[in-house]
């Protein structure tokens, strides 16, 4: 049986080396039930040769690190089988580390306390109806406890995202007028490094895998979780996981913690839940949907399978083959500032029709893609990024340092080889391929709207979001509206914005201690979910930045509290 434990070293190493992948694994297919011990003698408790026990066992190291490190702290004992053989932390430990917690105490401090009443509301208006209230409230009151719990035990290093230098004085508004702060997102601060940086999160999961071995935690790398074991009542009592050594079963005492992340990689659960394809996303290819497969396996209540925290990609029309094309751990993802949605600039569907808000957050804007075209009876979700040349002489085109890796790739004025380009917007549209009518009526319609400042279709600029990342922020003195500006002037520049998925967020219903529960909504003892492997507490929504690492780490928090009293 091999066994690995990841030291700071080595994890800072392997997050340091670029490129720096993990394992993946194939598509998950049909699988049958969850195992149950054998009977014994009659009279007998039922047996079973276990390899491994523990009080709690955790499958998957990204925000489900947290309910192991509690549950240690607790007490309790505690196994974490993780899918890669190399990667600890799995998404969580890619991205900026920030987790969007509300009714924290630097909120408090910074003199800019939370209301649990407005948080809840808030997170009601995001849930959409898919999301217990119970679940909501159990959120919002672990928030504020992770919070401490973070600065006191694990020695985060919290700052708040308001603060930040990168976004300046301002709250931001993703949600506008619906109480949607971002001052309840708290940054990890790294020594050295700043608030936000890219990369912090892998500091912040560093301190989490030290804090759980100092603990008497243990850690199995390339451990693959398989089958959910029940006992007679139907009760899960452990899990079956392959390794590299062969399959092993750990017996859980207490409960077992799904935290395997979402199915971004599993291409039959893409085209059977999801209303649009994902062109890309940027979780690790371990997330394959094997928690919501276990979860099925045992009768697990499953909601919102359709949902995805979304992201717009760049990707050139030169290389676009159709919706079934899906590009592994792509960097060319959109910004969530302003390229997407600076003046001069509409995103268009296929029939050169605008069909979104372009100066809305990330999050926003993906949903824009899901929206059915009634009038051509079709989807809107190929996007087309239109600009002239004034966009070219005040801004970088979006993301063109990441496709054209030249050294001029970041100046203002440089185009690079990914983008379409013609001397008029009719041969635009010939190269794209799209409604030359279409096309042109809609840059008409818009230029119009520019000398009044008022976008009469889709509000863009009018949101402190809009307002304050997404829209110029030169000198510029010639716009009405700070985030509108015509498209006049050839040549016309054009590349696709498509699809993307920071991670599925529906997948095992759970009640307010993270236990999953099944069609009769009665929790499946033993059985816990967090993360992407479970409905987001958002339903829908996307309420901040940090929004899917806050809630994961803040359910699994909850489980491990609700395991440690049985």
């Amino acid at each position: 049986m091999a066994e690995q434990e990841v030291s700071r070293r080595s994890f800072l190493t392997s997050l340091a080396a670029a490129g720096a992948a993990v394992a993946g694994a194939g598509l998950v297919a049909c699988t049958p039930k969850a195992d149950k011990p054998k009977e014994g003698a009659a009279g007998q408790t039922p047996t079973i040769a276990w390899d491994k026990e523990a009080d709690f066992v955790v499958v998957g190291s990204g925000t489900a690190a947290w309910g192991a490190v509690k549950a240690a702290h607790l007490g309790l004992s505690v196994i974490v089988l993780e899918k890669s053989p190399t990667w600890w932390g799995g998404t969580s430990a890619t991205c900026s580390g920030c987790l969007w917690l509300p009714c924290n105490y630097l909120m408090d401090e910074f003199g800019r306390p939370d209301d649990r009443g407005e948080a809840i509301k808030f997170m009601k208006i995001m849930a959409n109806g898919q999301v217990a209230d119970d679940v909501i409230e159990s959120f919002v009151d672990n928030s504020p406890e992770l919070a401490l719990f973070g600065r006191d035990v694990i020695n985060a290093q919290w700052g708040l995202m308001e603060e930040t230098k990168a976004w300046g004085p301002l709250p931001i508004y993703i949600y506008d007028d619906r109480g949607g702060d971002i001052c309840r997102s708290l940054n990890t601060e790294v020594p050295d490094w700043g608030n936000g940086s890219a990369g912090a999160a892998g500091f912040l999961w560093s301190q989490l895998h030290d804090k759980l071995i100092e603990l008497g935690g243990e850690i199995i790398m390339g451990a693959e979780g398989k089958k959910l074991i029940q006992d007679e009542t139907g009760a899960v009592i452990g899990i079956e996981a392959e390794t590299e050594a062969g399959t092993i079963r750990v017996h859980a005492n207490k409960g077992v913690l799904l935290g395997t992340g979402g199915f971004d990689y599993n291409e039959e659960y893409r085209h059977a839940f999801l209303k649009v394809p994902i062109i890309n996303s940027c979780t690790v290819s371990t997330d394959t949907g094997d928690g919501i497969t276990m979860g099925m396996q045992v009768g697990a209540q499953m909601r919102g399978l359709s949902n995805v925290y979304g992201e717009g990609i760049w990707l050139s029309p030169k290389d676009y083959t159709g919706p079934d094309m899906f590009i592994h751990n792509l960097d060319d993802r959109d910004s969530t500032f302003s390229p997407r949605s600076n003046p001069n600039s509409i995103i268009v569907n296929k029939h050169g029709r605008r069909f979104g808000n372009e100066s809305s957050s990330y999050c926003v804007w993906n949903r824009a893609y899901e929206s059915f075209d009634t009038g051509h009876l079709d989807e809107n979700w190929e996007g087309y990024f239109i600009a002239d040349k004034t966009y070219t002489e005040h801004y970088v085109l979006p993301l063109a340092s990441r496709m054209d890796h030249s050294a001029n790739a970041s100046d203002i004025g440089f185009v690079p080889d990914a983008y379409v380009q013609a001397d008029t917007l009719e041969e635009l549209a010939e190269k794209l391929g799209i409604d030359k009518d279409g096309l042109i009526d809609s840059v008409k319609r818009y230029n119009e709207y520019c000398k009044e400042g008022k976008d009469y279709d889709f509000a863009r600029g009018e949101s402190v979001w809009g307002q304050f990342v997404g829209c110029d922020r030169t000198d510029r003195t010639d716009l009405v509206n700070k985030a509108m500006g015509p498209i006049e002037n050839p040549p016309f520049y054009a590349t696709m914005i498509l699809p993307g998925s920071l991670g599925t967020s529906g997948g095992l219903v759970i009640n307010a201690n993270a236990q999953v529960l099944d069609w009769n909504n009665k929790p499946i003892k033993g059985l816990y979910a967090s993360g992407l492997a479970a409905l987001s507490v958002f339903g829908t929504g996307y309420p901040g930045c940090g929004a899917p690492i806050g809630s994961g780490s803040v359910m699994s928090f909850a489980a491990a509290k609700h395991a440690a009293t049985l």
